[in-house]
């Protein structure tokens, strides 16, 4: 075993070059095909007189993936280092550099209970949008049953006319932020979420 095979097999280092990749929030990064290359080739740039000339909307959509797309290729490189990035790819769902999925968008690729609470059981921190209540069930059905026991730090985001969120089992929660969105008419500011609706979604929130 060469020295450089030891220490990517080690914990602790490997641990620490996955921590400085999960605080890049900057982070981005072109996903390459070939595809927009080919676009630009077959344009007859002799006869082009400006950019506004070209038909843009044949131009193949750029995709770009952010840090958790790196820990997830490192994450392919064996079982070894799978373990260690997925640690760090649920650590924290939402945010900045996170692809903007919430708690509950997480979790919709999932149908066993088991690894549900699996990936249930490494998140630490998490972004979550009160939803309207006409779609319960389907969200209800996406963490039934789950507990989120590292879960300290949650951050709800309130839509106007939304005043629901599923049952949430988090007893180790520590923080609660929220994020409310309010409408500014005629000089007076007035919050989407009334103080009873308010106390609606908060009373789903179980800490015990």
């Amino acid at each position: 075993m060469t020295a450089t095979y030891h220490v990517l097999f080690t914990p602790e280092i490997l641990g620490e070059i996955f921590s400085w990749i999960d605080k890049d929030n900057n982070f981005s990064y072109e996903v390459g095909t070939g595809a927009e290359d080919t676009f630009l080739e077959s344009i007859d740039w002799d006869k082009v007189g400006s950019l506004s000339e070209i038909d843009w909307s044949n131009c193949p959509k750029t995709y770009y993936y952010y840090k958790k797309g790196v820990l997830l290729r490192c994450g392919l490189v064996n079982k070894f280092w799978w373990c260690e990035a997925i640690r760090y790819i649920w650590r924290r769902l939402g945010g900045p550099g996170h692809g903007g999925a919430d708690l509950l968008g997480c979790f919709a690729g999932f149908d066993d209970p088991c690894r549900k609470q699996f990936h249930a059981n490494l998140v630490t921190q998490a972004d979550l949008f009160i939803i309207n209540e006409d779609n319960a069930g389907i969200y209800d059905s996406l963490i039934h049953g789950v507990t989120f026991p590292n879960l300290q730090h949650l951050r709800l985001y309130c839509p106007q006319r939304c005043d629901y969120i599923p049952q949430l089992q988090c007893p180790s929660l520590k923080i609660l932020e929220i994020d409310p969105e309010f409408e500014c008419e005629f000089g007076l500011s007035k919050y989407a979420l009334s103080q009873e609706k308010w106390d609606k979604v908060l009373c789903r929130i179980s800490v015990s």
